[in-house]
C-alpha cells in the first residue's frame, strides 16, 4: 500500500452489561482491498446496506450450496481486514489503584473513577505516550538525542492525557462517559497510528540518512471512519501531524481522518462485518491469537501483535 492510500473503518464493542469489561473493536480495510463481495452480499440478501446484524441474520442462507462461491469470496475478503482491539480493563484497574476503592453508588466516586479511567486509557495511545515521555524525560541525558526543536516539543506536549481529554470533550456534544470518549479515541488512534511508542522514538533517534521510511506510510494514509465521535477527528489529525513532523517525511504530510456515512462506502460496510466477526469470536471466549489466524493484522491496546 502506498503512502497515498486510504483506509476505511467501523467499530463495535463486545457484549455484556458491564461496560468496564467491554472491549472496543475496530475493523479496517485498505482502499486496495477486494470488496466486490460487499455488493454481491447485498444483492444476495436483498438489502440496501450491509451491516453485521444483517450479515449474521442471512449467514445460514449464505452458507447454502448455491452461494458457495460468494461465501469463499466473503471469507477471503474479510481476511484482508485489520482488527484493533482496545481492552479497557487494565486501564480501569490502574485507575482504581490511583483513587482507591469506593462505593459505586457514590456519584463523586463514580465521577472520579470515570475521569481517572479515561486518562489511563489515553495514556496507552501513541501521542499521549510520546508527549508524557517527553515531559518526564525532558532533562534526562538519554533523551537528549531526540533533539526536538522547541516548536516541535511544544506541539507534542499539547497531547498529554489531561489536554487530550479536554479537547475530546470540547469537540463533542455527546452524553457518553469520559471513559467512552477515550475508548473511541484510543481505537481510532491505534487504527491510524499502529506504532509502538518505543519504535517511534527509535525512528526519531535514527539519523535521517539511515531511516528506512517505515513509518511514513502510516502517517500519510488518509483515514475514514463511520460516524461515531466527530469531536475526535480534530484531535486525531493534530496529533498525527505533530508526530509526523519530527520524522521529516520526504513527502508532505497528507494524512487526515474524517467521518462518513457507511452507506456511502462499501469498505466501511465491510469493516462493520469484520468487526462483528471479531466481536463474535471474542464474545465466545476465543483468545487474540484466534483473530490473528483470521485477519491480516491485529492491534491490541495500540500495539501490533500481527
Amino acid at each position: 500500500m502506498s503512502g497515498w492510500a486510504t483506509t476505511f473503518a467501523d467499530a463495535t464493542k463486545t457484549s455484556g452489561r458491564d461496560h468496564a469489561v467491554q472491549k472496543y473493536i475496530v475493523g479496517q480495510f485498505r482502499s486496495d482491498a477486494r470488496l466486490d463481495w460487499v455488493a454481491a452480499t447485498r444483492r444476495a440478501c436483498v438489502i440496501d446496506e450491509l451491516k453485521w446484524k444483517h450479515f449474521k441474520q442471512h449467514q445460514p442462507a449464505l452458507l447454502q450450496q448455491n452461494h458457495k462461491a460468494l461465501w469463499r469470496a466473503i471469507r477471503a475478503g474479510l481476511s484482508q481486514a485489520t482488527i484493533v482491539v482496545i481492552d479497557p480493563t487494565p486501564a480501569r484497574e490502574a485507575a482504581l489503584r490511583l483513587i482507591g476503592q469506593g462505593d459505586p453508588r457514590d456519584h463523586a466516586f463514580r465521577d472520579a473513577l470515570d475521569r481517572a479511567w479515561a486518562l489511563q486509557i489515553l495514556r496507552e495511545t501513541l501521542p499521549v505516550r510520546v508527549a508524557e515521555r517527553l515531559a518526564t524525560e525532558w532533562f534526562q541525558p538519554s533523551f537528549s538525542s531526540l533533539a526536538f526543536p522547541a516548536r516541535q516539543q511544544r506541539r507534542l506536549l499539547a497531547f498529554r492525557a489531561d489536554d487530550v481529554l479536554s479537547d475530546l470533550l470540547a469537540g463533542s456534544s455527546a452524553t457518553r462517559s469520559l471513559a467512552r470518549h477515550s475508548l473511541i479515541f484510543a481505537g481510532r488512534a491505534a487504527a491510524s497510528m499502529p506504532i509502538d511508542s518505543d519504535r517511534y522514538v527509535r525512528e526519531i533517534e535514527t539519523p535521517e540518512w539511515a531511516r528506512r521510511g517505515s513509518l511514513e506510510e502510516e502517517f500519510q494514509t488518509k483515514r475514514v471512519f463511520d460516524v461515531e465521535l466527530p469531536g475526535s477527528l480534530g484531535v486525531l489529525n493534530r496529533a498525527a501531524a505533530a508526530l509526523a513532523e519530527p520524522l521529516r517525511l520526504q513527502t508532505p504530510w497528507i494524512g487526515g481522518a474524517r467521518e462518513t456515512d457507511s452507506r456511502e462506502a462499501d469498505a466501511i460496510q465491510a469493516a462493520d462485518v469484520a468487526a462483528g466477526v471479531a466481536r463474535e469470536l471474542l464474545d465466545a471466549g476465543h483468545p487474540l491469537r484466534t483473530l490473528c489466524g483470521r485477519f491480516e493484522k491485529v492491534v491490541h491496546n495500540g500495539t501490533p501483535i500481527q
